[in-house]
């Protein structure tokens, strides 16, 4: 079996800042809503874990399989992390919770939370910590050509290794 170097960093990166903000970008009518979220454990198929609060509305008026993003990040932390991917309810799926709640090493989650899993198909790193040791007039120049040419972020899809 060989480990996955890149998926071995994410969740290194993903337990360190733990706390994201989880976006559904499903173009549906009904989307599930912006949440602070948790990750509870990235497993080895680079799926990444988590609850979340159930919405108002029925569950099952939702898409049960949407595309989603988490964002990472931590104050104090010189760095953040965004991951996208294809979003499941579990709970709503109807498979037997309690079986893949011990599969994934998690808890079952309470009657308002729903268990949410995300197949991780892009990622972005960024670290800051370079940019706050330019001083005086380097970092002004590297404001300036920052904003002549401005950084673009290419998504980069993340495929794991068999």
């Amino acid at each position: 079996m060989s480990t996955d170097i890149n998926l071995q960093f994410i969740k290194e990166k993903v337990y360190d800042l733990r706390t994201a903000i989880f976006f559904s970008t499903s173009n549906s009518l009904l989307k599930l809503p912006v949440r602070i979220v948790e990750a509870l454990t990235i497993d080895e198929e680079g799926c990444l874990w988590f609850y979340m609060k159930k919405p108002v509305q029925q569950v099952s008026e939702f898409d049960l399989i949407f595309p989603a993003r988490l964002q990472f990040y931590k104050k104090g932390k010189s760095s953040f992390v965004e991951v996208a991917g294809r979003g499941t309810i579990v709970d709503a799926i109807g498979w037997e919770l309690k079986e893949i709640c011990d599969t994934a090493g998690i808890s079952v989650p309470s009657s308002d939370d729903l268990l949410v899993n995300i197949k991780i198909s892009n990622v972005i790193y960024k670290d800051l910590s370079a940019r706050s040791k330019a001083k005086g007039i380097m970092a002004w120049w590297h404001d300036f050509y920052n904003w002549i040419f401005p950084e673009t972020y290419t998504r980069r899809p993340y495929i794991p290794v068999n």
